[in-house]
């Protein structure tokens, strides 16, 4: 089952998943004012980084049914309004367990961005997500304040 997530929270956790949350629907005008801000301006057809580069983001994503391949497409098709050059990472959807094995080195350099599966933890923190060790932690995003910050939701004073 999919849905589009409107907090880090999923549903199964009733008793603190807000249903309320309007979560972050499509703004092509506020991700434009984004990019804006942040420096990554158009030139031509494409944006380039703020250091006047090419800017070209690989995303990769797995063979599937037809509904994930229009998915898919969309959010090419959303990526590129927006000017974003983004590109399938192998210039097609990968196979599943070549997808999972490129995603799961630390230093790989073929995917940006990706959609990819996985299940929920079993308790609503982000740490077996999002933690240093985590093996979902896909993006292998680190550091010193996320790893305080989790802690800190972990422990007992978050419930105060």
């Amino acid at each position: 089952v999919s849905w589009r997530a409107n907090t880090l929270l999923p549903p199964v956790f009733s008793k603190y998943y807000n249903k309320s949350a309007k979560g972050y629907p499509l703004n092509i005008k506020k991700a434009n004012e984004l990019l804006d801000k942040a420096g990554y301006k158009k030139k031509g057809k494409w944006r380039v980084r703020p250091n006047g580069k090419p800017l070209t983001i690989y995303f990769g994503a797995m063979q599937g049914i037809s509904a994930q391949q229009a998915e898919y497409q969309d959010y090419l098709q959303q990526w590129h309004k927006i000017g974003l050059n983004v590109k399938l990472a192998t210039g097609k959807e990968m196979e599943m367990n070549s997808f999972y094995d490129t995603l799961e080195k630390p230093k790989q350099s073929k995917i940006d961005v990706y959609a990819a599966a996985w299940s929920l933890s079993s308790e609503p923190t982000p740490t077996q997500i999002y933690g240093e060790d985590a093996p979902y932690n896909m993006g292998h995003f680190v550091s010193k304040e996320n790893t305080k910050l989790m802690n800190e939701m972990n422990g007992s004073k978050a419930w105060t």
